[in-house]
């Protein structure tokens, strides 16, 4: 499985995003919409690395949702314009 894929997964709380290794995939609803608006200092980016790299859309997601936003010159990869963190 390419692990920068993001898909769905089933889980006991409904259907989540996963990695292409199956590591679930979070986003904060604050982070503006395809903006470098990531409140996230060290500490932070420590509990909630953020998921780089090219993206592809994996089952289960429609690859129009898929996306990258610019995290300090790294492609940090987005989902609906939300980057995404594990």
């Amino acid at each position: 499985m390419n692990p920068s894929a993001v898909r769905t997964n089933d889980s006991p709380l409904g259907t989540v995003l996963v990695d292409g290794s199956g590591r679930t995939l979070y986003l904060f609803t604050a982070d503006g919409k395809n903006t470098n608006s990531m409140d996230c200092d060290a500490a932070c980016l420590k509990l909630w690395p953020p998921m780089e790299g090219k993206p592809k859309a994996g089952g289960g997601v429609d690859a129009g949702l898929i996306g990258t936003t610019d995290d300090a010159g790294r492609a940090q990869v987005t989902y609906a314009g939300h980057p995404l963190y594990y």
